[in-house]
């Protein structure tokens, strides 16, 4: 009998060791799952932040380029009764921009008149665009007026209005002078 109550014994204690590996692996999975659900989390929302971060970048460069192209017209008295600038009516430049990241945004800034130009005032549309993939995409999109006389006198850019300003991606049509 005390041989039979030994086996008895034995047998019961082998068999709960294989129950508690088995509960430990499943407790091990169940804390597992979270910790990776967030830390997937966590490096989507980083990534997302540096997404960001560079578009926000982007648009600086593109609203700067467009800032110093249209004050290098204002100021170009050749460019008085032509449009853009004082060699043609139309100019297209290129200027880079350094990034935080350590490399350099190509930017290139295009300017075309919108109607006729007269020595009283100039009317002109800015497109910038910044490489994209394959080509370039547009990021940003002026209109400005420039009166170029005041009182009877000739006064290059004494007046500038910005008639439309709009920067990102879908920047759409620009609205008319008024």
């Amino acid at each position: 009998m005390r041989h039979r109550i030994h086996h008895l014994w034995a047998q019961r204690h082998r068999n709960q060791g294989g129950f508690s590996t088995i509960m430990v692996g499943f407790l091990m999975l169940a804390m597992m799952l979270p910790i990776a659900f967030i830390a997937e989390s966590v490096l989507v929302a980083g990534r997302h932040a540096t997404g960001n971060a560079l578009g926000q970048e982007s648009l600086r460069a593109v609203d700067s380029a467009m800032s110093g192209l249209i004050s290098d017209i204002r100021l170009d008295a050749g460019a008085v009764d032509v449009g853009c600038s004082e060699a043609s009516a139309s100019t297209n430049t290129t200027t880079p921009y350094p990034l935080q990241g350590g490399g350099v945004l190509n930017v290139r800034v295009v300017c075309a008149p919108e109607g006729t130009v007269t020595e009283d005032e100039r009317t002109l549309n800015i497109e910038a665009f910044v490489p994209s993939g394959v080509g370039e995409k547009s990021l940003g999109k002026s209109r400005i007026r420039l009166l170029d006389k005041r009182g009877g006198v000739r006064e290059p850019g004494v007046v500038l209005d910005i008639c439309d300003w709009r920067l990102g991606k879908h920047v759409g049509a620009l609205g008319a002078c008024s």
